[in-house]
Order: C-alpha cells, then structure tokens, then sequence
C-alpha cells in the first residue's frame, strides 16, 4: 500500500485517430494485447458485423474507467502505435510492426536505451608487388547497432509491476542496410505479451459508457410522515428480501473544495432496472439527542458510480448541521413494497475550524473532472466513481480517496492503513506522510492504492488513520475482493 498524489491516478493522454478496419485486424498492432481465448474467439468470426462487435468488446473490457466517455488505455495504445509508425517504419512495414515498434506499443516508454554499434572495419586490402601480404577478405557490413531497452522501478514502475519483475532488459538487433530489426530473445516478449494481456483486462463485465451526462443527485427533503412498512424497515433495517439482488447501501461525509459537508446515501442493486424505480423513493431517518427527522427524497438512477456486476444505483443528498447522528434509509415503493434499507452512523464535522477528514471513498481510479461537474465526489482536479457494490477484482488496484481540512500543515499529516479479513490482520503500513495537494484554503485531498492481486477473495475491512500532530481520525470502508 502506497500513498501517491491524486495526478498519478489520471493518465494524460491524447487522442487519435480510429484505426483503419480489417479482416485481418487481430494480428494488427492494435491487438497486441488479445489473449489466446479472444484470438480464437476472433478465428470463430464469419462476418464482418462480428468482427466489429468484437473490436468494441476488446477495448471495453480494458477500460480503465467504465461507465464513462472515455478510454484512456484505447488511446494510449493508439497514441503509442502512431510514434512508432513515425520512428520506427522501415520500408513498407510500418513501425508498429517493427520489433522495437511492437515493444514500444507493448510496454511503453523504457527508462533507458543504450546502444552499440559494431566496430568500423577496414578498407578491404588489394595486393601490390613487393607490400605486406592481405589478411582480410574482402568486404563486410559491420554496420549493426545493438539497442538495450531497461525498464526499472524508478522511471517504468507499472510495467514492471504488471509484470512481476524488478527490472526488464530487452536486446533488439538493428541492420540499417537490409532494413530491419530483430528481438534478441522474441521467445521471453511473447511471455509478457500474454501476460499484460491478461492483465490489461479491467473491465470483465463490459459496463458500457453512460450515453448522457449524470445529473446532480437529488436532496432530502423533510418528510412529516412515512408509510408503516418503511418506518418498519428504518427501525429494523436488513438486506432485500430478493436475494437474487444483492443489495449494497452505502453512505459517505464527503465535501467538494470549498463547500459544507453533506451525506450521499447510495443503494446499489444486481439486476434491477430502472423501470423497476418508477414507483419508488429513497426514505430516511436521522436520530439525534433523542430527536428523529425523516426525510424522502426520489428515487433516481446515479451516474457518479461504478458496479463490479452489472445493476442500478440511485442515490440522493442530504444536508445536515455539524454533529453526531444515527441513520436509518430503505430504497421501498410508494405503496410501501421495500427493496433493500441500511444503517450507519453519521459525523458531520465542522470544517470550519476542526482537524476534519470525510469518509474514505473506494474506487477503482478517476477522471480529470471540470469545476462544473456535478459529480459530489470530486477530489481536486479528479472524478471519483465510488464502487457502489464494494466488490472489487483481484487483477484490479483499490484506490482510496479521501479529504482533509484544517490541517496545522501538509506535511505534518500522516497516515496508517490496517488491513483486516473477518477478525485477523493482514497488514499494515504506515505511519508514513499523507502527500496531501491542496485544492482551496486549507483545504486538502490525497489517495492510496492498494493492488489486490496478492489478496485471497473474500470481505475485508479497511481502516485509515489520519494524524495531525495531536489531532487523529479514524475510517473505516469494507469491501470485497473477488475472484477474477
């Protein structure tokens, strides 16, 4: 587990031009990265109609952020195969082709690239009458140049990490005069390429691009009363009673730069539809001091979230003063027909003065988000799309988000992640500095990643300790990790 800054989670990236179409597409540079299941599904091909869905699911499932416009991993991969056709052509092949091209696209950038050029060689010797006799034979080439391209942890941390490896060392053989360049060890390259394959794949379930822009969440609004059989399940909240639906409520204190906190309330459901919504609301109850408020806000679809599997989010906001308070909200039908509730406890903190940190908020990465995005979770210059479900993949990274304010400076703050799986540890690191950015007046948001690949499937809890000199706050998120 390691802290980094919110940037690193982003990929800066430009975007290209689509490739041309082909029948012949799955040996193109562009699918480098099939595996040998989707080669064979691709041979299984007979029309074109086919191959294009298939191009379409291909880039989906390596969709860094589903749910959203963009595929940052499609355009990287674009954008790397047109620098090396602008490198590396050679003759008719184009440079993606190429052997450095093909490891270019591969595995990005190297750290280093050395090279090496084979000793210049002598005038071929003509004999005379009466010199020194010839000792060479005639005319060789002797113009090859031996590229070394490293990957290391300072510069190349990803790769090698999605590798498995501390450091890469690639030998490619260049041969100006016949025009091409060869892979010293092609044998071990085509290891990895099988591997980042596997690897690449981060969206299993191919959750598609939202087709309109999300709309901000609804509010609460005060309610003076509430059907008997919502008041019953506020009162005894427990999961849906269609298990086939595998409900997820989740609640988050989460505040933008520079505005007030407000509780977002979430419930995420397997296999509903929106259809599903069309007579429903969002119920709650906030008790406090011996006093209880209940609200209703509608039941609307959220497009700020991401689920594991496939299904629909509503969720709404709602704003209350600083202080402590137990929450109760059930996601039910006007006629009372209840499909899932959840309790939690809520701390509004004041912000205005205090040493505050919202909930921690579980993702599986960001957007760069414009100060008009209507999204409540946004943390600096990033979109956050919470894991509604709480369900992660092992080949996938946990990103943890979170905010601070007030602290007595960014480099005093620290932080300390504890790692639990039912009642026994699994980890802890920290206390190490939080590298918090800041995005207002003493205002602050960082994040942790957390790569799953060495955790066994199965629920874990998280607990982030945030420290300010004397002042410490604890949160906590659980989660569950499964197989891929």
């Amino acid at each position: 587990m390691r802290p980094s800054l919110l940037l690193v989670a982003l990929l800066a990236v430009q975007s290209f031009a689509q490739a041309p179409q082909s029948e012949g597409w799955i040996d193109s540079p562009e699918a480098y990265f099939a595996t040998e299941n989707e080669r064979a599904e691709w041979n299984a091909l007979r029309t074109r109609a086919e191959r294009d869905a298939f191009k379409e699911r291909y880039w989906l499932r390596r969709d860094p952020t589903p749910g959203t416009e963009q595929n940052e991993f499609r355009e990287a991969i674009l954008g790397r195969i047109q620098t090396a056709d602008a490198r590396w052509t050679l003759d008719e092949s184009a440079g993606s082709r190429t052997s450095r091209g093909m490891v270019f696209v591969l595995f990005g950038s190297p750290a280093r690239v050395q090279q090496e050029r084979a000793p210049r060689l002598e005038r071929p010797c003509i004999p005379s009458a009466g010199g020194p006799p010839c000792t060479t034979g005639g005319v060789i080439e002797g113009n090859e140049v031996t590229e070394v391209w490293t990957y290391d942890r300072e510069r190349t941390r990803r790769v090698l990490e999605a590798l498995g490896r501390p450091s890469l060392e690639l030998t490619v053989i260049v041969e100006p005069s016949r025009r091409t360049d060869r892979l010293q060890n092609p044998g071990l390259v085509n290891q990895y390429r099988a591997l980042l394959a596997e690897r690449t794949i981060v969206n299993p379930t191919l959750v598609a691009a939202r087709r309109a822009p999300p709309q901000p969440l609804p509010k609460f609004a005060v309610a003076a009363a509430l059907p008997d059989p919502v008041n019953h399940a506020l009162e005894n909240p427990s999961p849906s009673p269609d298990p086939k639906r595998s409900p997820a409520g989740g609640t988050a204190v989460s505040w933008k730069d520079s505005a007030a906190p407000t509780v977002i309330v979430w419930f995420s459901l397997s296999d509903l539809e929106a259809e599903d919504l069309r007579d429903a609301r969002l119920f709650g109850t906030i008790r406090s001091d011996g006093d209880t408020r209940s609200f209703v806000a509608p039941a609307l679809p959220a497009g700020f979230f991401f689920t594991t599997r496939p299904g629909i989010v509503v969720a709404a906001e709602l704003e209350l003063p600083p202080g402590n308070y137990s929450g109760s909200f059930a996601l039910a039908r006007n006629e009372g027909g209840v499909l899932a509730s959840a309790a939690a406890p809520i701390r509004i903190p004041d912000v205005r003065q205090e040493f505050s940190v919202s909930s921690i908020v579980l993702s599986g990465g960001a957007n760069p988000a414009s100060q008009d995005d209507p999204t409540p979770f946004r943390f600096g210059t990033a979109a956050v799309q919470p894991r509604a479900d709480a369900r992660f993949l092992r080949s996938e990274s946990l990103w943890i988000f979170f905010s601070a304010a007030n602290a007595s400076a960014p480099e005093n703050v620290t932080i300390r992640t504890d790692l639990r799986r039912g009642s026994s540890p699994v980890g802890t690191a920290g206390p190490s500095p939080a590298q918090l950015q800041q995005v207002g007046e003493r205002r602050y948001v960082s994040a942790l990643e957390i790569t799953l690949g060495s955790f066994e499937p199965g629920a874990y809890a998280l607990y982030l300790t945030v420290r300010d000199r004397e002042a410490e706050v604890v949160r906590r998120a659980d989660f569950q990790i499964l197989p891929d």
